[in-house]
């Protein structure tokens, strides 16, 4: 049946017509050669011979179409001249420039979207700043409010990372950074949801050094901390080296076995992202999408009601040990 689909979008409406005809031509003589008792033999010999033309123009059409439809898609001029016409030239030519136009358009719109977008991200810092140094002015600071302002520059953070990844060759600032030191940066910005959480923070220095960027690898640990900090409430999460590898394990609610293969996808939440309405489903995703343009192997695994552990695999060719 898909071969049939697949013959039929390759011929034009006048072949198909001859297609018909020539079955139904096939099925007429085959059945007065049956009914007249002609040997079964002899029938499929006159039938072969008599369609055998009919067949062979059906075949040189089959595959004309198919070279014209590949014409188009490597849109090589000497190869169109071959297989149309020149009124069908022009009309294919106007198409083209018609596409051409449209794609322009577009890559314009979303050019200035993103431009917005990122001009939006940078100036809500400088507020964000302000109401940070607000709340932590309060007698006594306000946790939950530190932690809602926390959350909404991490949001932030997150979406210029996607911007960054979503352009064509991004440009990365690649320079030699300590993993500890991103590390306690991070730990500083979350420890709000420790603390609001009671979680146990058991943290053993890497002493591990890698060549990378130091904003997005600060993203990448930020979105592994905060799941971890956020579903193991009164438990513990622990941050430790092994080799080239930074293990990240806490012991949390974990993750069903069935919902372990879609973590990473876009939107996807699971079991827990329904129980808790601040999930998006977006901060494994954008880990998954950062760890591979740094080259960082990104492995979870977990067990519901055990924890969850994640490790990240840094590249020998920029690891260095301190």
């Amino acid at each position: 049946m898909g071969s049939w689909k697949r013959i039929k979008g390759s011929l034009g409406p006048a072949a198909r017509t001859v297609i018909a005809v020539w079955l139904v031509t096939v099925g007429l003589l085959a059945s007065l050669g049956l009914l007249a008792q002609v040997p079964a033999v002899v029938v499929l010999y006159g039938v072969s011979l008599a369609t055998l033309p009919l067949g062979a123009g059906l075949v040189s059409l089959y595959f004309k179409g198919r070279r014209r439809q590949a014409a188009l898609t490597t849109g090589k001029k000497a190869v169109l001249d071959g297989l149309y016409s020149p009124g069908e030239l022009e009309a294919l030519k106007a198409i083209f420039a018609h596409q051409a136009d449209l794609r322009r358009q577009q890559q314009m719109t979303q050019r200035t979207l993103t431009d917005n977008f990122s001009l939006w991200a940078h100036q809500i810092k400088t507020p964000l700043a302000a109401a940070k140094l607000l709340a932590a002015a309060q007698d006594p600071p306000s946790l939950p409010l530190r932690n809602a302002l926390e959350a909404i520059r991490a949001y932030v953070d997150m979406a210029l990372a996607q911007v960054a990844l979503s352009e064509k060759g991004p440009q990365l600032d690649l320079a030699p950074c300590r993993i500890d030191a991103v590390l306690e940066e991070v730990l500083q910005r979350t420890a709000g949801l420790f603390l609001a959480g009671q979680v146990q923070l058991d943290y053993r220095p890497t002493r591990l050094q890698v060549t990378s960027d130091s904003r997005l690898l600060a993203v990448l640990f930020e979105q592994v901390l905060t799941n971890a900090a956020k579903y193991s409430p009164a438990g513990q999460v622990t941050i430790f080296a092994e080799g080239s590898r930074v293990i990240i394990r806490d012991t949390g609610c974990g993750i069903a076995a069935d919902e372990l293969p879609r973590v990473f996808q876009r939107g996807y939440a699971g079991s827990r992202g329904r129980l808790d309405e601040r999930a998006s489903g977006m901060g494994l995703y954008v880990a998954r999408q950062i760890a591979d343009y740094l080259d960082i192997g990104l492995e979870l695994t977990s067990k519901p009601q055990e924890g969850t552990t994640v490790t990240l695999t840094f590249p020998a060719y920029a690891l260095r040990q301190e």
